[in-house]
């Protein structure tokens, strides 16, 4: 039986950005220019694309917004 799930983000494609909308128990890991991490619930997703940005954050919804999304990985943190 599967206990936690990693939600896969929901991708909107706009003209040069896209937006990708994040939702559960957020914590931001860290963030640049080109990259972000984000611990959701139990899962952690790293995003690099050539601009990335945290456009909005509120209670349990992130927005973030990549120019040129090059890799979304994600994985489930045990060892929390």
């Amino acid at each position: 039986m599967v206990k936690n799930l990693i939600r896969f983000p929901s991708i909107v494609h706009l003209e040069n950005f896209q937006d990708i909308s994040l939702q559960g128990n957020i914590q931001l890991l860290d963030v640049g220019s080109t990259h972000c991490k984000v611990l959701v619930d139990d899962g952690v997703i790293s995003i690099e694309a050539e601009q990335v940005m945290v456009s909005s954050w509120k209670d349990d919804t992130m927005l973030i917004k990549a120019s040129q999304l090059k890799k979304i990985h994600m994985w489930m943190e045990e060892s929390l």
